[in-house]
């Protein structure tokens, strides 16, 4: 499986990832601790650098010289129209060039991204990396951030966790876990796992006093606003 996460320096990284079977746990509000009496748990949307609406694949490495041979893209979503020169996809090119376009219309932006997939060699598979990328990355989502117990201490990076009892919908995938054993306390960040409706649906959290909420009326707790 190949991984989309954040590295050490908060950008965001491709990687294989051996998964085995993939953890999917419901936590409760029980399982999120407090911190001098204030909870740890806290939304926010993903940051605009995160954002890219320009993606290209490489693939098929030459072991020899260091180049790929094959590169997969969807490009220009500045334009007005599409055009197939915009992807080289062998399906839906258009499709997802509309959602780099719909991020750059909606963020004001082109950003950039290059991905270099060593271990592939076939277009197929590269372009099926690059339609998740895009997914992945051409819109802002809700990021998450509590410290729970040991109880939880089976949890892993790319683990899915649901959080109904706290009033946020969907499926988040952990892309981050720091384990401190000295307060036998583990931090957990996670990322709303995207479904393309979201981007139509958009949740944009704003304030209103005292009231963190969306423009859907649902309260978020939140500890930092975009």
């Amino acid at each position: 499986m190949m991984l989309f996460w954040k590295d050490a320096n908060g950008k965001h990284t491709l990687r294989p990832l051996d998964l085995g079977e993939t953890h999917d746990k419901a936590l409760a509000k029980t399982d999120v601790l407090l911190d001098n009496g204030v909870s740890t748990f806290g939304v926010k949307l993903s940051p605009l650098e995160a954002i890219y609406n320009e993606i290209y694949v490489h693939y098929d490495k030459d072991p020899a010289t260091g180049d790929y041979k094959g590169v997969k893209f969807v490009k220009t979503p500045s334009e007005g129209t599409w055009d197939s020169g915009y992807s080289n996809f062998t399906s839906e090119g258009e499709t997802y060039w509309d959602y780099c376009h719909a991020s750059y219309s909606r963020y004001g932006f082109t950003h950039t991204q290059h991905f270099n997939l060593d271990r592939v060699v076939d277009a197929t598979t590269a372009e099926k990396i690059a339609k998740k990328v895009i997914e992945w990355l051409f819109f802002r989502v809700q990021e998450l951030t509590f410290e729970t117990q040991l109880q939880n201490c089976n949890l892993e990076i790319a683990d899915n966790i649901t959080l109904g009892p706290m009033g946020l919908d969907g499926v988040y995938k952990i892309f981050s876990i720091d384990e401190n054993l000295s307060t036998d306390r583990i931090k957990i960040q996670a990322r709303k796992l995207t479904i393309l409706q979201d981007f139509e649906s958009f949740e944009r959290i704003t304030e209103e006093g005292d009231t963190r909420v969306t423009e859907d009326g649902n309260t978020r707790m939140t500890e930092e606003l975009p």
